[in-house]
């Protein structure tokens, strides 16, 4: 399978950078070990670029030097023994699945018959991925004799439990049952990086690190010994991938709050990162002892290892995470030995000269798309990638650059996906809250990706007009951004903006609703969209600037940051939201996060942000406090008419939905007044019209957008169920 589409990968070489053309790159991944691959799961030129190294370095060539060309392999594989060993480590399997990979690679279940128990709840269930993707992949696994495959992870089950233990003597049981399981380092591992890890400067985390160590036995350690640590760059990164803060900018740190917000979300990190990096270890540990049992036989020699670990981007950047928690193992195995012990490793002690980190990279930014994507002089200033590679000379508390090598790709051509994946979607699928913030972040980043191709005007403009927006509604919109619209109802057919007025707009999105509203309070008149999704927020604001420039029916009186709508005024002010920077500060110079004070908005309005809201009362009370006295809001969400059933598998979303008849109470408990559910756009599914067109017209589009609510295969089994029945989608309307 050949890579069809624009990519470039960027080699990272002290003060220096080359691109490498794929023959070198697979030549440099041939010459190193232990190679950590950095994806964003289930897209499919990942998937092309990791069948043609695994072709590669499951070859019977032997071990490459850097770079030297490739052979070609033929595309069925022989089933035959070689000189040659790959152990992949996926992330996309758990350490209990491996009885379920063995009897895959060994031929005793059918490709459906693997899928199926490998998501069936009664055996496994657990890990959610989609491996369509990698079906070709794990298929060449399958018949070649020298490729073997692993699980990675604990089960996703046990990060939520770890997650939701509620101190530290839970923890401590929890952490001893896993070492147990050799799912985790032995407690003289833990103790013994506890004593000798100072640089991680550990003490940024007291609720993590163990400050005293009085035995080093099992049942006679303390309970913080069995604490996990990382650095404090490690949670950086961390609290960046799930806030939107850019790390890299050298302005902001993380917050003293944040730690102790997200801490045990870290937490759950950390379990996965400690029990990868183990995984790695003992796997290459086993294959040093059979190459030491074969060396007497004189027949070791010509045995080269190769070691793929195959995670999400979030759990190996700038070797952080699972690379960093392996070199901190090499270390305390080094300490371990005695003089002339020639057992137990092939790599040298955290020697990272024998290791390659390949991270993936999407290019996001819009003009620097249309820029940059063939032009390699360009893409290397831009920031998309000199401030993580550190290309400009500054490290930002980062020993490494993000890799050894990136690979930066152009998502344009993008197919949907039922899989979810962005920095740290699927790594922090912990408990439903967690999942529902990840997924919800990381799916709208995708969306706000490609916002800028076009899309299906006909649709948008059937779906708006089933919504009750008029047709002067639907002109101010303009056709530039009609496709964009993201909402579930319409929050104008309750109360509409009045001229003057300013106005906030949760969970904005692309901004069609924030661009109405601006047109309805005019130029003295303001409007501020809040929305989760970065990418979303730099896409609005870039259209800000623009629609003046299109239409005179436009103010520049809309700007767009970013924001939590549960966590509006949990913090400090300087935390409140984060401003997109760069090219799109233009477009907000006039508002900054210390503007929004409680007590600021004649009205609120919200399109669907608050469906994945997972703490409704914190919601409706962060907008009970951005309203004046007499203020009003009008938020589109959908419902569930009745409690789901505990025996039908639900996506998040619907886990999300509160219960109908809640609603009411709880904005009146909140302090509102004049409550009203207006449920005249109630429908979940309704009859589209010139439907033979629309399908037309989406089959014609060359370029493919990034879509949200598209179909699963994981829930197939609902397609039968009338949504209608359970679901509803509402207006709340409200006064303070």
């Amino acid at each position: 399978m050949s890579l069809p589409f624009s990519h470039k990968f960027l080699r990272r070489l002290d003060q220096s950078n080359q691109f490498l053309e794929l023959n070198k790159l697979i030549g440099l991944c041939k010459s190193k070990q232990l190679i950590w691959f950095g994806e964003y799961h289930g897209e499919k030129r990942i998937c092309s670029l990791l069948e043609q190294l695994i072709k590669n370095l499951g070859s019977s060539s032997s071990l490459s030097r850097p770079e030297t060309t490739i052979t070609h392999l033929p595309q069925c594989p022989r089933k035959k023994k070689n000189d040659n060993e790959l152990h992949i480590i996926l992330e996309h399997f758990s350490l209990d699945m491996q009885e379920l990979l063995n009897r895959f690679m060994q031929k005793e279940v059918t490709w459906e018959e693997f899928i199926e128990i490998y998501k069936d709840p009664e055996c496994y269930g657990t890990e959610n991925h989609n491996l369509e993707p990698y079906r070709e992949i794990l298929s060449y696994c399958r018949n070649s004799s020298n490729i073997h495959l692993h699980g990675g992870f604990v089960p996703r089950d046990a990060a939520r439990v770890y997650m939701k233990s509620n101190n530290n003597t839970e923890r401590g049981k929890f952490l001893a049952d896993l070492i147990e399981k050799s799912y985790l380092p032995p407690v003289e591992a833990i103790v013994w990086m506890e004593q000798n890890m100072d640089h991680c400067s550990r003490t940024k985390f007291p609720t993590l690190v163990s400050k005293k160590i009085e035995n080093t036995v099992t049942e006679n350690v303390t309970e913080e010994v069995l604490s996990l640590f990382s650095s404090s760059s490690h949670f950086s990164l961390f609290e960046s991938l799930m806030s939107g803060r850019d790390v890299y900018s050298g302005k902001d740190n993380f917050s003293e709050g944040s730690y102790a917000k997200l801490s045990k979300m870290f937490q759950a990190q950390l379990l996965k990162d400690w029990s990868l990096a183990w995984k790695v270890h003992t796997t290459i540990n086993k294959f040093a002892s059979k190459k030491e049992s074969l060396s007497k036989t004189n027949t070791a020699s010509h045995i080269n290892p190769h070691f793929l670990v195959i995670a999400g981007r979030g759990h190996v950047q700038h070797y952080l995470g699972a690379p960093g928690v392996f070199n901190w193992l090499s270390k305390w195995q080094a300490s371990t030995r005695s003089a002339g012990d020639r057992i137990n490793t092939i790599l040298p002690e955290a020697n990272v000269t024998n290791e390659l980190l390949l991270v993936s990279q999407m290019m996001y930014e819009i003009e620097e798309i249309e820029d940059c994507k063939d032009d390699s002089e360009k893409l290397v200033t831009s920031n998309l990638v000199s401030n993580c590679m550190q290309l400009n000379g500054i490290k930002n508390d980062f020993e490494h650059p993000l890799a050894d090598v990136l690979y930066v790709y152009d998502e344009e051509d993008w197919e949907d996906e039922s899989s979810s994946d962005d920095e740290g979607s699927d790594d922090n699928q912990v408990d439903d809250e967690v999942v529902a913030k990840v997924e919800t972040a990381a799916a709208y980043n995708k969306v706000g990706s490609t916002a800028y191709l076009p899309g299906n005007v006909k649709k948008a403009k059937a779906i708006m007009t089933h919504l009750r927006y008029t047709d002067e509604e639907q002109k101010v919109v303009g056709l530039s951004d009609l496709y964009n619209y993201q909402g579930v109802s319409n929050p104008f057919l309750v109360t509409r903006p009045k001229v003057g007025e300013s106005v906030l707009d949760m969970g904005s999105g692309l901004g069609v609703d924030s661009f109405l509203a601006a047109y309805y309070v005019g130029s003295e008149g303001k409007v501020i969209g809040l929305d989760l999704a970065k990418k979303q927020v730099a896409y609005a604001n870039k259209r800000a600037k623009e629609r003046p420039i299109e239409t005179e029916m436009a103010f520049n009186n809309v700007s767009f940051m970013q924001g939590d709508i549960e966590k509006l005024f949990d913090t400090k002010k300087d935390d409140l939201a984060i401003m997109p920077n760069g090219k799109e500060k233009s477009a907000i110079e006039t508002i900054n996060r210390t503007n929004i004070t409680p007590a600021m908005f004649d009205l609120v309005i919200s399109n669907g942000a608050f469906c994945l809201a997972p703490d409704k009362t914190k919601a409706f009370t962060s907008v009970f406090k951005a309203l004046k006295p007499g203020g009003r809001m009008a938020i589109c969400t959908s419902t569930i008419k009745e409690n789901l059933d505990n025996e039908t598998h639900w996506p998040v979303c619907m886990r999300m939905f509160e219960r109908l008849d809640r609603l009411k109470p709880m904005c009146e408990e909140i302090g509102f007044k004049n409550v009203r559910i207006d449920m005249r756009n109630s429908e979940m599914e309704f009859d589209m019209p010139e439907e033979e067109i629309i399908e037309k017209e989406l089959e014609e589009n060359k370029k493919s957008r990034n879509k949200v609510h598209v179909g699963s295969v994981e829930f197939k089994h609902l397609q039968s169920l009338d949504m209608n029945e359970i679901c509803a989608v509402v207006t709340v309307y409200g006064e303070k």
